[in-house]
């Protein structure tokens, strides 16, 4: 149990805090359990949440119907906190009600793994193959589509797009949703974004490249290494099961947080948590979503650093990963270079490397050293020591002028993502190690 609970506050410190809270109120009514199966119900003056805990297996299970998207929540820790710390305030109790009399049968029958003959293994993985060529099936007929309509556009000049409606682009989406690759359908939703750009016809050509280049690899897709075949799977939205994933071998090192960013996109939260290995200088990128008001799974900060075991999706040029385990660093000061680009022209080797890699990357981490901010004719470079320059851009207008504050026109190193031809700059340091300002 304490193991457990030490790797719940490992990996969320926070939401130790708002268990606290929660442990010793009057709020908690028909708190029960045997020591190894809990439940009760919390209430308050805006809400009635009922928990349940199940300690008997190896893998414990938890349920509460509060809104939180963190399993556990905060009123299992609290549960938790409270059986370790003080078990007389749960009365003993070892006949269930039979709401949790239910979930427990349910969970018990889970458990039970069951044995297949080798007839059923071959059934079952025959019928995942024909799953599988059923929807790569959907995705060659939308690509079809999608291929007459690149050449229209090339026929009929992309000025003909400019004044399309919102629902033309969102039928066009439609269309890619129902072919099964949900990415290609948010890039081409977000198409009318593209328009109120000054560049827009720039941006709109590298966009219909790219959409090109995607309907060109699915139809060689067996002459591709696998590495890359799951470059363009992830590319269309067909994403690995996160069970599988997990099962995968990690890389255990101690993982120094280099930025954050946050947005909405498709009425979705997101968040990116850029991550640098100490001893593998390997950037790793955490990826998430999420609606509305509910909390992302990681709530690490800038300049954090953890130790843990990532492991990266597979891929050819491997960037998106997720944790198996980790643990917070206190005071961590260790870390004392990055693996930063002395020269922009270095970068941009380097960045080609990996296009050859996963020809659809659409985000490239980059840290530079010994560059200059200047702000010239209403667009923001960063200059090195030969003198090449990079466009490059803040996530708001008054960051730039810190920028500029910050450099006092003198070199300082730079974090941030490469991204059709910007560099959007996320933290700044004044030696390489230390975090001093995230935008």
């Amino acid at each position: 149990m304490i193991e457990q609970l030490q790797a719940i506050v490992h990996k969320d410190p926070f939401l130790l805090q708002d268990a606290q809270r929660l442990k010793f109120t009057r709020n908690w009514h028909e708190l029960q359990g045997d020591g190894k199966v809990i439940w009760g119900t919390y209430r308050s003056s805006v809400t009635e949440c009922r928990v349940m805990v199940d300690l008997r297996l190896e893998k414990p299970s938890f349920q509460c119907n509060c809104k939180s998207r963190k399993n556990p929540c905060k009123h299992i820790l609290a549960v938790l906190l409270l059986l370790m710390e003080s078990s007389v305030i749960i009365q003993v109790n070892s006949e269930p009600p039979e709401d949790v009399a239910r979930w427990l049968d349910r969970r018990t029958n889970r458990s039970v793994s069951k044995i297949r003959t080798e007839e059923e293994e071959e059934k079952l993985t025959q019928q995942r193959n024909k799953n599988r060529a059923a929807r790569l099936q959907q995705m060659a007929g939308g690509l079809e589509e999608l291929e007459k309509w690149l050449y229209d556009v090339m026929k009929e000049g992309v000025a003909s797009l400019y004044h399309r409606p919102q629902s033309y682009w969102k039928e066009w989406a439609a269309q890619m949703t129902n072919a099964k690759m949900g990415n290609l359908a948010k890039r081409i939703e977000r198409m009318p974004i593209v328009f109120q750009q000054t560049n827009w016809h720039e941006l709109f050509f590298a966009e219909l490249g790219d959409l090109y280049l995607i309907v060109r690899g699915f139809r060689q897709l067996d002459q591709l290494p696998d590495g890359m075949q799951q470059e363009l799977f992830n590319t269309l939205g067909v994403n690995i099961n996160k069970k599988e994933l997990l099962a995968l071998e990690g890389v255990q090192d101690e993982w120094w947080v280099l930025a954050q960013r946050q947005g909405v996109e498709d009425k979705l939260r997101f968040q990116r948590l850029w991550l640098y290995g100490k001893n593998t200088n390997q950037f790793a990128l955490l990826l998430e979503y999420a609606w509305q008001d509910n909390p992302f799974e990681y709530s690490l900060q800038s300049g954090q650093v953890v130790a843990g075991e990532l492991v990266f999706y597979p891929a050819n040029f491997r960037q998106r990963a997720t944790f198996k385990t980790f643990q917070n660093l206190p005071n961590y000061n260790s870390i004392k270079k990055l693996r930063a680009y002395p020269k922009i022209t270095l970068f941009f080797d380097d960045y080609a490397r990996a296009i050859a890699k996963n020809p659809w990357l659409i985000v490239f981490p980059v840290a530079l050293e010994n560059v200059i901010p200047q702000y010239h004719e209403e667009q923001l470079i960063l200059i090195d020591q030969s003198l090449q320059y990079i466009p490059a851009k803040v996530l708001n207008e008054t960051a730039v002028w810190q920028l500029i504050a910050i450099s006092g026109g003198h070199p300082i190193a730079v974090f941030g993502e490469w991204e059709k031809g910007n560099l959007t700059i996320l933290s700044v340091y004044s030696e390489l190690g230390s975090v001093e300002l995230t935008f």
